[in-house]
């Protein structure tokens, strides 16, 4: 895993049992140091990305009910804390930031699609916000988004296989760019429940 300039930071593997071991070093210049051993721990984390200003590292990790989580790893401190962890399933995905330099959001599947902010305050989140009350009731997802604030963002739901849209924040306009399946007519559906 790279940090926001391109150093590598941390290097993970598996042995012949699976168990994982992460390694971390400092910058380019410092040396490697185990930094978790599965088979010594019995705990698997895997590291995900930096944090905005690098000061910390979010992680995968079993979380407090043992089906799926993330946590912070503080670098000043070395010390790990759980950010969020799932109840009933564990992260589907994770939303970035349109910089890719911060973890916004993470979604999950509880039953149906579930989006937890991390960042409320974040342009991204706000604009999700915003985006899931234009769609209330279906799954809005950013697919992927630029620096300069274009997304395409992918709304779907039971009944719905489907939309793609193009948000661009200079005009705060979403333009329909296709449906997943146009022939399927939502109105014509029988509505889906999780079991």
């Amino acid at each position: 895993l790279t940090d926001h300039h391109g150093r590598v930071r941390f290097a993970y593997g598996f042995d012949a049992e699976q168990t994982a071991r992460v390694w971390y070093r400092g910058g380019d210049d410092a040396n490697w140091t185990l930094l978790l051993d599965e088979a010594r721990e019995h705990r698997r984390m895997l590291p995900l990305a930096f944090n905005r200003n690098e000061s910390k590292v979010y992680f995968s990790c079993a979380g407090t009910h043992g089906v799926g989580g993330i946590c912070l790893w503080d670098i000043a401190t070395g010390t790990f804390s759980t950010l969020w962890s799932g109840t009933v399933s564990g992260v589907e995905d994770l939303m970035l930031s349109f910089d890719d330099d911060d973890i916004v959001a993470i979604r999950s599947m509880p039953d149906r699609a579930a989006t937890t902010l991390i960042d409320k305050n974040a342009p991204e989140a706000k604009l999700l916000v915003g985006l899931m009350q234009q769609f209330p009731g279906d799954d809005v997802h950013i697919e992927s988004s630029t620096p300069d604030g274009k997304a395409v963002f992918r709304v779907s739901g039971d009944t719905d296989p489907g939309q793609f849209f193009l948000y661009d924040e200079a005009t705060h306009k979403a333009t329909l760019l296709f449906a997943r399946r146009p022939w399927i007519k939502p109105a014509q559906m029988a509505p889906m429940a999780p079991i």
